[in-house]
């Protein structure tokens, strides 16, 4: 690493002062057309392989994911080692064009990825920290607010297209927020009341 990070930023920024328009995402590529041939060949091939196991690696690491925590928990426990591994397989496949449909409506890759943690923050940090911070919150306010913050990331970003160009967090996060307090106490309110009644 102490080799290779430096390497790569030395070389696209070489390319960006060759290439003063290029595309930053192509900067690394385009050095390959003035290196010597097996120079540029082996960082060419450097750069696919780096892709093709990156891809590789998310692809499988979800596909096994849903293997393990979806099919094998919830719709078959009893299944093999043999049909887990044709699921996983199956999985690979249609996670990688699920994909493909995905990025065809982004313009990059980063834009996904910050879309992606946009959903990510919205839906799930407002529980992770709830449980840390509060003691009276429950399940139901945990799941109401990843319900609330993916919901309200997706309607203002996909059905109301950023309203005032405002990143969706700042409405998402206040909502899954809000949720969680409500939720909680709605449902801490009436599990003490049925207790008392039982009592």
């Amino acid at each position: 690493m102490l080799i290779i990070s430096p390497a790569i930023s030395l070389i696209s920024f070489a390319s960006r002062s060759l290439f003063p328009s290029i595309d930053p995402g192509m900067a690394l590529m385009a050095t390959t057309t003035i290196m010597p041939i097996a120079i540029g060949g082996i960082l060419l091939a450097a750069a696919a392989s780096f892709i093709i196991t990156t891809g590789n690696s998310y692809l499988l690491s979800a596909a096994t994911n849903l293997t393990y925590d979806l099919y094998l928990k919830y719709v078959n426990p009893e299944a093999s080692d043999k049909l887990q591994l044709k699921v996983t397989k199956v999985s690979i496949v249609l996670l990688g064009a699920l994909a493909f449909i995905i990025i065809s409506y982004f313009p990059s890759v980063l834009s996904v990825q910050m879309y992606a943690y946009t959903v990510y923050g919205a839906g799930i940090t407002p529980a992770v920290l709830a449980v840390f911070f509060w003691k009276r919150v429950n399940a139901a306010g945990g799941i109401s607010s990843m319900i609330a913050g993916v919901a309200s990331t997706l309607i203002w970003e996909v059905v109301l297209q950023k309203p005032f160009d405002l990143n969706s967090v700042v409405i998402a996060v206040p909502v899954a927020i809000l949720v969680l307090i409500i939720v909680t106490l709605a449902t801490t309110n009436k599990n003490r009341s049925s207790n008392q009644l039982l009592a």
